[in-house]
């Protein structure tokens, strides 16, 4: 088979470009535009400035509302009371259980006539 007749068939050797080998170094050739792991790397992080107190980007403790004392004590108090009365509580009763159930007999078998298939 001569190399005119292999090229018009798209049977190629070893060796041979194809035909569209324009076609393929133009499709390869877009893939330089496409991002990939050594460019991200090397683009600088974004400089992000310091929240400002002033614009109200960021809260600030002075006028954050403080928790009263007394109201933590009780709290805590009433937690520790409450879980030493679960402590003290009599244990729960377990359920009765339910007497398994017997298991189902074998299907009867029919006695007399069989009956024909046809």
């Amino acid at each position: 088979m001569k190399a005119s007749e292999r090229a018009a068939a798209n049977l190629f050797l070893d060796g041979e470009e194809p035909s569209n080998h324009d076609c393929y170094e133009e499709y390869v050739r877009g893939f330089d535009e496409v991002p990939v792991l050594d460019d991200a790397v090397a683009i600088p992080p974004r400089r992000v400035a310091p929240p400002s107190f002033v614009r109200g980007e960021r809260r600030t403790v002075r006028k954050e509302e403080r928790p009263d004392g007394y109201a933590l004590r009780e709290a805590a108090q009433a937690a520790i009371e409450r879980l030493y009365g679960e402590y003290l509580a009599p244990k729960p009763v377990n359920a009765k259980r339910k007497k398994p159930r017997a298991p189902k007999s074998a299907p009867r078998k029919r006695r007399g006539k069989s009956r024909a298939v046809g």
